[in-house]
């Protein structure tokens, strides 16, 4: 019976988005699609289709079609609603080939909206712009950059990126990936913005400041030095900045004091449990502690 509701939930899925099948791109080579245009930009049109088991997402250059239909309006290739703006004054976007994915950011009122988010086709560069900025197509079809300034975060594969704004001296804008959440919450940034490592970034739910602990072990750095680079989150200018460790064993000794007031999780570290690489484990045993 579920599989008879599954199969009847994915036909009327399919029936319903083909009903939006309104546009259609004629290529060079005599064959056309019948699709969704999602976004038109300089020399690529992107745009969603049924494929034999699901909804796809795909994009064609404009050199390799005659014209196209969008919004019942049939335009030759390379001819836009309206002027594109030049490069230069969109230097800000990157116009590679994307993919498009359907999820949801978080606006500064902590309201859900949909969208779909690009993605560059090189995987590097994700990982990059993952922290930086994303590139969306809105509810309403309206393609927009979002800054960590401009959203409190967004959801992407299934993970959360949360929105931090930092300020010192100047104003530092980045996204950290949510890697654990409760009583303690974690999160991972690229610190590309900050000493250019990646940190750690945690807070307990009675602290209203976050804290900043590099990743990595710097042998170059004093025994739990703090950086002058970043301060504490949230826009404080006060308060220490990334703290850094030469030696594994400080490093441990700071996350066995910050979680202490967990038994089951002490008892761990003084009976060497962790590793330096199991900050994650760490507090996910935290917030299962009784």
């Amino acid at each position: 019976m579920k599989r008879i509701f599954l199969l009847l939930f994915i036909l009327f899925s399919f029936k319903a988005f083909s009903q939006d099948l309104n546009d259609r791109i004629y290529k060079k080579e005599g064959d056309s699609i019948l699709c969704k245009i999602t976004l038109v930009k300089t020399n690529w049109i992107y745009y969603d289709h049924l494929g034999k088991k699901a909804i796809r997402n795909d994009y064609i250059h404009m050199s390799d079609l005659k014209y196209y239909l969008y919004n019942g309006v049939k335009r030759k290739a390379y001819e836009y609603e309206g002027k594109p703006l030049p490069l230069k004054q969109v230097s800000i976007i990157d116009t590679t080939p994307k993919d498009t994915v359907k999820t949801f950011y978080l606006d500064n009122l902590n309201k859900k909206q949909n969208c779909f988010i690009l993605l560059n086709k090189n995987k590097i560069l994700n990982q990059i712009n993952q922290f930086r900025k994303i590139e969306v197509i809105d509810s309403l079809g309206k393609f927009m950059v979002l800054l960590p300034n401009q959203i409190s975060g967004y959801w992407l594969n299934g993970l959360f990126y949360k929105s931090f704004n930092v300020n010192h001296n100047k104003t530092v804008l980045f996204f950290a990936e949510e890697l654990v959440k409760g009583k303690a919450t974690l999160y991972t940034s690229s610190g590309e913005q900050l000493d250019n490592k990646p940190i750690y970034i945690f807070k307990k739910q009675l602290e209203t400041e976050y804290n900043f602990v590099q990743e990595s072990i710097s042998l170059t750095t004093d025994y739990g030095k703090t950086s002058n680079m970043a301060p504490q989150a949230d826009g404080s200018p006060s308060g220490p900045g990334t703290i850094t460790y030469s030696d594994v064993r400080p490093f441990l000794e700071y996350f066995q004091t910050y979680l202490s007031d967990c038994e089951e999780v002490l008892v761990k570290f003084k009976s060497n449990w962790y590793s330096y690489n199991d900050v994650r484990t760490m507090f996910t045993d935290y917030n299962n502690c009784k």
